[in-house]
């Protein structure tokens, strides 16, 4: 999964877009979460935010970069960056065009559930 994940990302940054790049580093944050690797998770998380931030990204890609991080900073044990990432998400979310905000509805909920 994560030499699958680390090859795409390998091959979209030489024929792709920041974006493509973007979500490259969102499948290997999400990648290294599910292995456990949360040093590794953390690291490509915040890369897929400053990618983001470096191309002035839509609010859909915001939204699911602080996705990552809310689900990574939860899994390391720090609820306060977790919680700001959740609340970050949030506020992308509500920019996000209807038919993306209904796509996005049941990962806000999964997120904001982190939070109770």
């Amino acid at each position: 999964m994560l030499d699958l994940a680390a090859g795409s990302k390998l091959h979209w940054a030489r024929a792709g877009t920041w974006l493509e790049v973007e979500r490259g580093d969102y499948d290997l944050a999400r990648c290294n979460l599910s292995a456990g690797l949360l040093d590794p998770a953390l690291r490509c998380a915040d890369q897929c935010l400053a990618v983001c931030t470096q191309n002035d990204a839509p609010p859909y890609e915001y939204f699911f970069a602080h996705e990552a991080l809310a689900l990574v900073h939860h899994a390391r044990g720090d609820l306060a960056a977790s919680e700001h990432n959740v609340a970050a998400a949030g506020a992308s979310f509500e920019k996000l065009a209807a038919g993306d905000q209904d796509a996005c509805r049941s990962t806000l909920a999964a997120l904001q559930a982190l939070t109770r």
